[in-house]
Order: structure tokens, then C-alpha cells, then sequence
């Protein structure tokens, strides 16, 4: 597919939808001089209604072949500590972060956005008295780091767009909390698993 022409790359950088949904529209898509603009997450069932299942799937399938993410992770168990941009205050970020820790299970690979705050002396204590590591992500790509958690057999996470994407494509065994996430997972397995090429 060919790059955009410049004053689309323009219009795009503006993030029209986003600014559209700050404002109270509740809009993801904005369409300026006939070109549709999309900018948001896409985390409801609803979002996908219009989409028959052979659809959902092939695009699915498709997006594991882009992303070249496997099926069949098997590398144990990893935990995903998103930090920063989740939260409204350093307060929280340290209160999430401490009860996270506390439930650390032993030998687990530990992915973050924020590796600084678990080379701590505590922290690094804590993680070796536990046999858990941190996996080092500070120089990959996004695209890097969801297929690095897609390679876990079972993720604990916090509800973030990145895990979300990796337990969908690997079909990983992954909680949410968030129940909008939790059914569209759901939603996106099942397609994958009930419909056929």
C-alpha cells in the first residue's frame, strides 16, 4: 500500500478524531475532503458489529502474519507492568507498582515500559529472591515488545492496548479486568477458533 500524500500525513498528524472525542462527539473516524480519518482504540464488541465473522478472522490472521506473531506461545510466565501514562500521579504508579510486586510468582519475566524503577536495590532484591527477571525492552519496537509477550504462555497484565493485541494474536492465557477488553478478546478468539478458512 503506498504512504499517504503529504497533506493527508498533515491532516492525519492533527488527530481530528481524538479531538472530536475530547470534545465530547464520541467520534474515531472524521472525514475531510472524502478520505475517512480513524484515531482511537476500537476496544468494544460493538466497534465490530458491522464485520461477519470470516471477516474478523481473515483480517486477524492477517495481522498475525504482519506482526508475525506465533499461535502457540510456550515460554511460561510473563508479567506486564505498564507504568507511567496509566496513571494520574506518581503516587499511583508507585501504590500499583508495590501491589503488583507483591504478587510477583516465582521465575516470572518481567516486561515494562519503565525498567529504571525495577533496578532499585529493593526491587532487584526482591526480584532475585523470586527468581524473576526483567526482559529488556527499552530498545525494541512496539512491534517487538508485543511479539516478545506473545511468546508467554500466561501474562499477567494490567489492561493494556499492547498485551490486549498479543494474547489476541498468540492466544495466550491472559486475565482483563476491564470487561469491555475481556469480551472482545473473547469475542476475537472465538472467531478465530470457530471459523474456518
Amino acid at each position: 500500500m503506498p504512504a499517504p500524500p503529504p497533506p493527508a500525513r498533515l491532516i492525519s498528524a492533527l488527530r481530528l478524531p481524538k479531538l472530536a472525542t475530547r470534545a465530547g462527539l464520541r467520534r474515531n473516524t472524521v472525514m475531510v475532503l472524502g478520505t475517512i480519518y480513524i484515531d482511537g482504540y476500537f476496544q468494544h464488541v460493538a466497534d465490530y458489529t458491522a464485520f461477519d465473522d470470516a471477516v474478523l478472522r481473515a483480517e486477524l490472521l492477517q495481522l498475525r502474519a504482519e506482526l508475525d506473531v506465533e499461535r502457540a506461545p510456550s515460554e511460561g510466565v510473563g508479567v506486564h507492568l505498564r507504568l507511567g501514562d496509566f496513571f494520574a500521579s506518581e503516587g499511583d504508579v508507585a501504590a500499583h507498582l508495590a501491589e503488583r510486586l507483591a504478587r510477583i510468582p516465582a521465575g516470572a519475566a518481567i516486561v515494562t515500559n519503565d525498567e529504571e524503577r525495577l533496578a532499585t536495590p529493593q526491587v532487584s532484591a526482591l526480584l532475585a529472591a523470586l527468581g524473576a527477571q526483567v526482559v529488556t525492552t527499552r530498545a525494541m519496537s512496539a512491534e517487538q515488545v508485543l511479539r516478545t509477550l506473545a511468546g508467554f504462555a500466561h501474562v499477567d497484565g494490567n489492561d493494556s492496548t499492547l498485551l490486549f493485541w498479543a494474547s489476541v494474536l498468540s492466544g495466550m492465557d491472559c486475565a482483563y479486568r476491564n470487561p469491555e477488553l475481556r469480551l472482545l478478546r473473547e469475542r476475537f478468539l472465538a472467531v478465530q477458533e470457530r471459523v474456518k478458512p
